[in-house]
């Protein structure tokens, strides 16, 4: 498979699995094109996603206003604004990221898309490695959160991601990798 083009889900291709009729289709497809043409539009402006938040008022410029924040609020704040969907996992010391999104979606907040990010909170790591695969390989800007000693699992996931040339991002915080004993406490080892 590797090299050659990645298919487009089709009618034709869809129909066989049996898809293509009931509510539920018709608003995927309408949520599908509606992206789309979105993303088509953001191409023929030539724009960086910072131009798309500046228009749709997310980013606004300020003066004299700094705020101190940790990596993890950092990191959550890229993720909400750029991501489609993100599957979590709490897992020391990454859970305030994926605390942090889904309060925001909860609160419905709007990312730089114009649409409230979807969480969902999985039953394990490989759980999270798993549902992010899917969705990337539909087509979402997907993300997950997770520690180093988390990521250790998501490795058959990981490289099936790699294998299929999906683009996707994993926002992993820094944790000793624990032999013996069970170590939370952030390292670089």
């Amino acid at each position: 498979m590797r090299g050659q083009e990645r298919q487009e889900e089709t009618p034709e291709r869809l129909e066989p699995l049996g898809a293509g009729s009931g509510a539920a289709d018709i608003e995927y497809e309408q949520f599908m094109k509606a992206k789309e043409v979105q993303r088509v539009m953001f191409q023929q402006e030539n724009k960086t996603i910072v131009h798309q938040c500046a228009d749709t008022d997310i980013i606004e410029a300020t003066t004299g206003s700094i705020a101190c924040i940790d990596g993890n609020q950092a990191a959550a704040h890229v993720a909400y604004a750029l991501s489609d969907c993100a599957f979590i996992y709490p897992i020391t010391p990454s859970s305030p990221m994926g605390e942090m999104v889904d309060e925001w979606a909860a609160q419905g907040l709007i990312n730089c898309y114009g649409q409230k990010l979807s969480v969902t909170e999985m039953q394990s790591e490989a759980g999270a490695a798993g549902a992010l695969h899917g969705a990337l390989k539909a087509g979402a800007f997907s993300t997950t959160f997770t520690a180093s000693q988390g990521l250790l699992l998501m490795i058959p996931n990981m490289y099936k991601i790699a294998g299929e040339l999906l683009p996707c991002v994993m926002h992993v915080a820094a944790r000793a990798l624990a032999g013996q004993a069970l170590s939370i406490f952030g390292d670089h080892s």
